[in-house]
């Protein structure tokens, strides 16, 4: 395997362990705890669920893949629209699935490729960089959250500590 084989291979596992992280949080929860807010200025789970399907789909399909761009960002944070858990998973799994599937299509000659997204020239790599980072650090509002809505009945989702 050459460097940028096993750069896209990081990648890909990265991205597939976030799905699952994602996932099995939301699994704990109910459809209030994904729709609770601590306060009006505060994001519940749903407005991050459908900001970073909204990311996702902006810099994978629209941008790498050349789709028209029908994010409305604004919107995302915005919305006090009521979803259900599933929805939301669904809403969730569907996106990863179309990040699963470019970069499963990418060739090392393809990183370097630049596009425009959101008027910015980025090359594929800085995308995939960009995302892991993104919704890694909304995936820790989202766990902050649950632990929030589940106190001791949050299952931790790899080693716990050894609490004293």
């Amino acid at each position: 395997m050459n460097n940028f084989q096993e750069v896209l291979s990081l990648h890909r596992d990265k991205m597939f362990d976030l799905e699952r992280r994602w996932v099995n949080a939301l699994q704990q929860l109910d459809d209030e705890d994904v729709n609770w807010r601590p306060n009006d200025v505060s994001n519940s789970i749903a407005n991050l669920v459908v900001h970073v399907a909204g990311n996702l789909r902006q810099r994978f399909v629209s941008g790498i893949g050349q789709e028209s761009d029908i994010r409305d960002r604004d919107e995302e944070f915005n919305t006090r629209e009521w979803f259900s858990k599933t929805e939301l998973i669904n809403l969730l799994t569907e996106q990863f699935s179309t990040v699963h599937r470019t970069l499963q299509c990418l060739t090392p000659d393809k990183l370097f490729q630049v596009y425009t997204i959101k008027n910015q020239d980025r090359t594929v790599l800085d995308v995939i960089f960009e995302v892991v980072t993104h919704i890694s650090e909304h995936l820790g509002q989202v766990l902050f959250i649950a632990k929030m809505r589940l106190d001791d009945r949050y299952q931790i989702q790899w080693a716990p500590h050894q609490r004293r």
